[in-house]
Parts: C-alpha cells; sequence; structure tokens
C-alpha cells in the first residue's frame, strides 16, 4: 500500500467531486476499496487538503472528508488538521494551500 501515500499526496485535484463524475478518473474508487477492504494502514501517515464550494453544503468538500475518513478507518495517522478550501470564495485555492503545507511541513 505504498502508493497510498502517494495518491493521497495529489488529492487535491479530485476532492470536491463526490458524485457519479467523480468515479472516473479520481479518488474516490480509491476510498471505496479501502473502506470495503479495510487494509491495515498503521504504518502510513497521511493529510488531505479538500477543495470543495461552499454554495453546494451539503456535499462541501465531500471527497476528502471521504478519504479522510476511511483512511482513519484503516489506520492511518493523520498529520495535522484537514484543510478544506472554498473554491467559491477563494480564487487561487493553491495560494491557500501552500500557507497551510508550510505549517504541516513542521509536523512531519
Amino acid at each position: 500500500m505504498g502508493a497510498v501515500a502517494d495518491v493521497v499526496g495529489d488529492l487535491e485535484w479530485s476532492v470536491g467531486q463526490v458524485g457519479r463524475e467523480a468515479r472516473i478518473g479520481h479518488i474516490l474508487p480509491l476510498a471505496e476499496t479501502l473502506e470495503r477492504e479495510r487494509p491495515d494502514l498503521s504504518g502510513h501517515r497521511y493529510c488531505v487538503i479538500a477543495l470543495g464550494d461552499m454554495t453546494y453544503q451539503d456535499t462541501y468538500c465531500g471527497g476528502g472528508k471521504k478519504v479522510d475518513k476511511v483512511l482513519e478507518l484503516c489506520g492511518a495517522r493523520k498529520v495535522g488538521d484537514r484543510l478544506e478550501v472554498d473554491a467559491s470564495s477563494q480564487p487561487l485555492p493553491d495560494e491557500e494551500a501552500l500557507g497551510w503545507i508550510e505549517g504541516w511541513k513542521n509536523l512531519v
């Protein structure tokens, strides 16, 4: 499961979509497999940057929240808090993420 850390590191590109569109080529198929198979990921650490649109409150950052929950369920250890970036109010989400990453680097 070494690839899990690599995939989760690139999470931000797929986090905001939870519906049917998110299933093709995004992170949710991995999350569903992990949830179903529940491998022991206790030797892994992870972080989540979730991108969403607050105007869709019911699904805001839903992909990132799901992956976060599933990784925790499998025993992985979260490093720092999940960053949730609101694309409806943050025109440059990368800038917010970069600031968060600087603080996160101090935790690892």
